[in-house]
């Protein structure tokens, strides 16, 4: 026998050619596939009827996930509009202890890292900075304290060597 060498890349293999030579028969998986699937397409016969109404319940549906869409989107503005930060206002109402509320809300977000609970004012130093800049009384210092300073934070402990601490306002 006599082997050449042969570029093996450029060659295509014929089907029936090696089916001929081996005297075997190769089941070709994607022509019978082929055929079932024609096969149930032509089973089932559609009615101009039966797509009618197939089509109008879908656009029934689509009418109505579209009006949800736009009661969704009416209730995020409603809930965007809540709170106006400029005027320092929530649902329109206006007061001195709201812009007070508003201005140390963003003083403590500006120094306090959200991840370390020792980072944030403890209810002494919001009494102070309150009776130092804006008014003597005690409850409502308290009151500032309630709303600001997440929850995990009031429980937080002492602090432990080398944790930053909040260095005041």
């Amino acid at each position: 026998m006599i082997f050449r060498e042969y570029d093996f890349k450029t060659t295509l293999i014929n089907r029936a050619e090696i089916e001929k030579v081996l005297g075997i028969s190769i089941p070709n998986k994607e022509k019978q596939d082929g055929h079932r699937a024609v096969k149930i397409d032509q089973t089932k016969n559609y009615d101009n009827e039966d797509i009618k109404q197939v089509v109008t319940a879908k656009d029934e549906e689509i009418a109505k996930l579209k009006a949800e869409i736009e009661n969704l989107l009416k209730s995020i503005d409603q809930s965007k509009s809540a709170v106006d930060y400029k005027k320092h206002s929530i649902h329109g109402h206006f007061s001195d202890n709201f812009e007070v509320l508003f201005k140390i809300s963003k003083l403590i977000a500006e120094k306090c890292d959200p991840d370390n609970p020792h980072s944030y004012p403890n209810k002494e130093q919001i009494r102070e900075h309150v009776k130092k800049y804006y008014s003597d009384s005690k409850e409502l210092a308290d009151a500032f304290y309630k709303i600001i300073i997440p929850e995990k934070v009031k429980n937080r402990g002492r602090p432990p060597q080398g944790v930053e601490t909040f260095k005041g306002f």
